[in-house]
């Protein structure tokens, strides 16, 4: 977290606002999960990644923004709210993990497990919370107990595709530092 703790300058906040910016228009790019075509790849999380290294503090406030970025993109406000929650369990993780240590191979290879267990554990709880009550409103489901079956059925996928998520995201937003501060765009 190098931005702790001062007074926001101009240009950590339009570094914010564009890895923001970036976000949201990553998830207009998704690929289908071949075992759950429900389920979508895409990599919203990695510039989140960056900012959550920059700073806590950007990276919370970040966090509604883009909410509120894909909730418009997509007019799905459940779903932007569990992506948001994924993709905060994956981030935090990390971040918490390489902050001050990126060169250090044991921190990063803890955030990554971290981050996969982190995210895999939390929204298994959350579909387990969310998902039949979902299937009630998109007609997947007439009653919260064929809800509850859906759950079980789908949820080893559920599973594994935030595994592979998480482990993407990670690995993808700890190599986006390393060229950044390579390249001397990051400290």
């Amino acid at each position: 977290m190098l931005w702790q703790g001062k007074s926001p300058r101009p240009s950590e906040v339009f570094t914010t606002a564009m890895l923001v910016s970036l976000s949201i228009a990553l998830h207009f790019f998704k690929i289908p999960y071949p075992l759950m075509t429900a389920l979508k790849f895409d990599l919203v999380g990695v510039p989140l990644v960056i900012i959550a290294y920059l700073s806590l503090r950007y990276f919370f406030v970040s966090l509604p923004v883009v909410w509120l970025g894909i909730t418009a993109i997509s007019q799905d406000w459940i779903g932007a709210s569990m992506k948001i929650l994924a993709e905060a369990t994956t981030v935090l993780p990390l971040a918490l993990a390489i902050s001050g240590r990126i060169e250090r191979k044991i921190y990063v290879g803890i955030g990554i497990v971290a981050s996969i267990v982190s995210r895999a554990i939390t929204m298994m709880i959350a579909n387990y919370f969310v998902l039949p009550r979902w299937a009630l409103l998109v007609g997947w489901a007439s009653t919260l107990e064929e809800g509850y079956k859906l759950v079980f059925v789908t949820m080893p996928y559920i599973v594994s595709f935030n595994v592979i998520m998480a482990a993407l995201v990670s690995l993808v937003g700890y190599l986006s530092i390393k060229i950044l501060r390579k390249a001397g765009f990051m400290p």
